[in-house]
């Protein structure tokens, strides 16, 4: 049964670009820029990688994001996860990137966006994966006033190959209902409502996401559960939750897999 389903032809719908380094591409990038990742190689690095909860994956995430300095080093994180993607002979991806958290750090938008437009077109001709990307928020981060984010992926300068508009980050304090003007905007240029919402906080969370944001689909929205109304909601409007049960597990969210299976 695993090697018919490895053979399958797949799509993965939740991924985020700067989390999805792994120890030896980013102690590789790391090693360009003289960066100390507080390990001597790949092999203790991996150590890094172990949850206790949410908040230690975002010391890690922040850390992915300390090593992307220039437009070579997003190239080879992107081309760094469609080797992998086609390892599991995914063929189509949708990942987050964070644009603001780069140009927060002073990146030019100008290298981000390079990067990642040489690092979709090698995806495609090195490993035969198609990449689009979901530009996303950092709830936690961006002036919901300013709207950097969606400026930047509807304007000219924007990433070839962006199908939405996220939001990530911590839900607690920063609620969906902040960025509806950004939202707006991106479905007024044609691009769709990708949101995390219910991961870490309950049912409201959602709602909130689908009244205020106009959700396409839910990234994570386990905590759905909490509300048959919303349950009965998501399933007669056909909004999909993009539940990631690995993820869940690891970040403590749900004690098991069975808990996430509900």
């Amino acid at each position: 049964m695993s090697e018919e389903i490895g053979a399958l032809p797949k799509v993965e719908l939740h991924l985020h670009l700067e989390g999805s380094l792994r120890p030896a591409p980013m102690f590789a990038v790391a090693g360009r820029h003289g960066i100390d990742l507080g390990a001597g190689s790949p092999e203790e690095l991996i150590s890094q990688y172990r949850f206790e909860g949410f908040d230690d994956f975002l010391r890690l995430f922040i850390q992915g994001l300390d090593v992307l300095v220039d437009g070579e080093d997003f190239t080879t994180a992107t081309v760094a996860l469609a080797e992998e993607l086609a390892a599991q002979n995914v063929r189509y991806a949708e990942v987050t990137t964070t644009p603001f958290n780069h140009h927060r750090r002073g990146v030019p938008m100008s290298d981000y966006v390079h990067g990642l437009n040489e690092g979709r077109r090698r995806a495609r001709r090195e490993h035969g994966v198609e990449l689009n990307w979901i530009c996303d928020i950092p709830r936690e981060l961006e002036d919901p006033e300013l709207g950097y984010t969606v400026e930047l992926i509807t304007g000219p300068g924007a990433p070839d190959g962006v199908v939405a508009l996220g939001l990530g980050g911590p839900e607690v304090g920063f609620p969906a209902e902040w960025f509806a003007g950004s939202f707006a905007r991106a479905r007024t240029a044609g691009l769709g409502s990708v949101p995390h919402a219910g991961e870490t906080v309950g049912a409201e969370s959602v709602w909130g996401a689908i009244r205020s944001l106009q959700a396409d689909r839910i990234g994570h929205g386990v905590r759905a559960v909490e509300d048959p109304e919303l349950i009965a909601y998501l399933a007669d409007n056909a909004v999909p939750l993009e539940v990631s049960i690995t993820s869940n597990v690891l970040l403590r969210v749900a004690p098991s897999v069975e808990a996430v299976s509900y």
